[in-house]
């Protein structure tokens, strides 16, 4: 249940020259799993933002919904508004799979067996938006299609008991 102090408190003063822009939703995001791990990787990801100053603008999003036998998803997006890859999904995902895979490689650690994390972009590579799963349920497929991208968009779902 502290999730909104988190981002509006420690992220905001931690990353001045971001302009987070934060729902009122998020306030009520109240989920049990380990914090230490995905506040780690919620760094990480608004590092790897901040070496783009010409995109300030990060917006936050939060929603749950029931997916059955009693358990919620909580999905957090953290969206870079205007921010694509240069590079393409290719170059990207062979990068994750050799060596440390830098720092997704260190963000997947964070979040491996907490929960499922994606990215949603326009690669250059691709003439539609495309959404990589990078760690979470292997039964669904590693890249799929996405209805938009905004940007640059890193999701976290957390699935748990109300």
């Amino acid at each position: 249940g502290r999730l909104d102090l988190f981002v509006r408190g420690e992220l905001a003063e931690e990353f001045p020259g971001l302009d987070l822009v934060i729902p009122v939703g998020l306030k009520g995001a109240d989920m049990y799993v380990p914090t230490a791990p995905v506040r780690d990787a919620i760094r990480l990801i608004l590092k790897g933002m901040q070496e783009y100053p010409e995109y300030p603008r990060v917006v936050f999003s939060f929603y749950e919904d029931e997916i059955g036998g009693g358990f919620l998803r909580s999905t957090l997006s953290v969206t870079q508004v205007g921010s694509f890859p240069s590079h393409t999904l290719s170059r990207d995902m062979s990068r994750l799979s050799e060596g440390d895979g830098g720092t997704f490689g260190t963000i997947r650690k964070h979040l491996s067996g907490l929960c499922e994390w994606s990215v949603v972009t326009k690669w250059p590579d691709n003439a539609e938006p495309r959404r990589w799963r990078i760690s979470g349920a292997e039964t669904l497929p590693e890249i799929s299609p996405a209805s938009v991208a905004e940007g640059f968009t890193h999701i976290i779902s957390i699935y748990h008991k109300p």
